[in-house]
């Protein structure tokens, strides 16, 4: 990771959502300690107060996220599949 504040540089890009979503399981498995590696450390805790990894972590909790209001709840994979166009 070199000096910039996120993985590919100076904004949030899909590898850092990727990177939350791996790193938080090392707090469950007990895999290594981040502290052990500051920067990385440092981009978990700052993703983790982003407002869409809190909802996230919300939704996944089964708890009521604070949002904008645009979230209208979920559907099923295959209702998601079947809204696709052909």
């Amino acid at each position: 990771m070199g000096d910039t504040p996120w993985l590919l540089g100076d904004h949030r890009t899909l590898a850092d959502a990727y990177f939350i979503g791996i790193a938080r399981w090392t707090r469950y498995h007990e895999v290594l300690d981040r502290r052990d590696y500051p920067k990385l450390q440092g981009l978990f805790e700052r993703l983790e107060a982003d407002a869409g990894v809190r909802f996230a972590h919300a939704i996944e909790k089964g708890e009521t996220p604070q949002s904008s209001g645009a979230f209208q709840g979920h559907i099923r994979l295959a209702e998601a599949l079947r809204r696709l166009p052909a």
